[in-house]
């Protein structure tokens, strides 16, 4: 159905803007690198949004700490207050992770790189605030989420309604799994026009907004395309990866595709049942008569095997599951 692509992607990445980056010496005072009146870092030529120029003049690197929100493989999240320039308090959320030299902070300058590309493009992708690197650690600043993650409506859905081997049901509303989708192939489409990959698209990773709005999340696995159009290196969480990500020989963004596949299943059917999800995705184990046609086409065509006959992340927001869904729609329930 779809186009044969090149082994990898189809070209070079494209520039980002600089990220509002603040660097501190020894002595804890701060060296700024950037312009310090950047609001989100989105260039807003590109079609993205700001959160306003209520964020000029932040006091980022005097926030105070609220509450511990997570902890993951780079570090963990706060909960942190900010004081604007207007005088307003803000809560924003606060990564932080270990300095441990330029390989470091050069990571996490990626991280926030991918944050910039996504979001000024899509709506859907969290915003990056501010990156500040202190002589100990490293804190980047993004928006906040009250409504917590995908991962957490999963676990509340399975609660409620467990899955049944005998009748299984839909763990999510249809309309549900139409946002979620829709969503995160909006967020990776605008990511992948500008030449970067996710590389790490999990229900942990998608916080939930308002009225049906999901936000990608956690670019901490984000990689450019090579010169060729290619991405090297395995990284992310091994249930999504797509099969070439485990190959020497280089994949393309359609990886992600392929991992959105793998979390549509988890969302319909398989919450934490790893061995169905790669019992399906082999084609070992086929979809319940609870999947109708649509849904059934969608799944089986963002994980099929070879990525020349997946679709891109922007074909996949043409396929008849997604029929009707509008970026405007969601925005506007979300108050954005």
């Amino acid at each position: 159905m779809y186009r044969a692509a090149p082994p990898c992607g189809t070209g070079p990445a494209v520039a980002a803007p600089a990220p509002h980056h603040s660097h501190y010496n020894n002595d804890g005072t701060i060296v700024p690198t950037c312009n310090a009146t950047a609001v989100s870092c989105a260039d807003e030529s590109q079609g993205g949004r700001t959160l306003g120029s209520i964020w000029e003049g932040a006091a980022f690197r005097s926030a105070r700490f609220i509450e511990h929100i997570g902890s993951g493989a780079f570090g963990s999240v706060d909960l942190v207050e900010l004081t604007c320039a207007d005088g307003t308090i803000q809560r924003v959320a606060r990564k932080t992770q270990p300095n441990k030299g330029p390989v470091c902070a050069r990571h996490v300058s990626q991280e926030v790189r991918g944050m910039q590309l996504a979001s000024a493009g899509s709506p859907f992708a969290l915003n990056v605030l501010d990156f500040v690197e202190r002589p100990d650690n490293l804190e980047l600043f993004a928006e906040y989420f009250p409504g917590g993650s995908l991962a957490d409506q999963l676990d509340l859905a399975a609660g409620q309604n467990p899955q049944s081997s005998k009748r299984p049901h839909l763990l999510l509303p249809l309309e549900q799994l139409r946002k979620i989708a829709f969503c995160t192939l909006h967020a990776l489409a605008a990511l992948h026009a500008r030449g970067m990959a996710h590389l790490d698209v999990k229900p942990d990773n998608l916080l939930a907004g308002d009225s049906g709005k999901y936000v990608l999340a956690d670019f901490g696995c984000a990689k450019e395309m090579d010169a060729d159009g290619c991405l090297q290196g395995a990284c992310g969480t091994a249930m999504y990866m797509a099969p070439e990500q485990f190959s020497k020989t280089g994949f393309s963004q359609k990886a992600d595709v392929f991992s959105v596949g793998v979390l549509m299943c988890v969302c319909a059917l398989w919450h934490k049942e790893g061995l169905s999800v790669r019992q399906f995705v082999s084609r070992r184990k086929k979809l319940p008569k609870c999947i109708k046609a649509e849904l059934r086409n969608f799944l089986w065509e963002l994980t099929v095997a070879d990525p020349s006959k997946r679709p891109s992340a922007q074909q996949a927001l043409e396929h008849p599951f997604l029929a009707g869904m509008r970026e405007e729609d969601l925005l506007w329930y979300a108050g954005l």
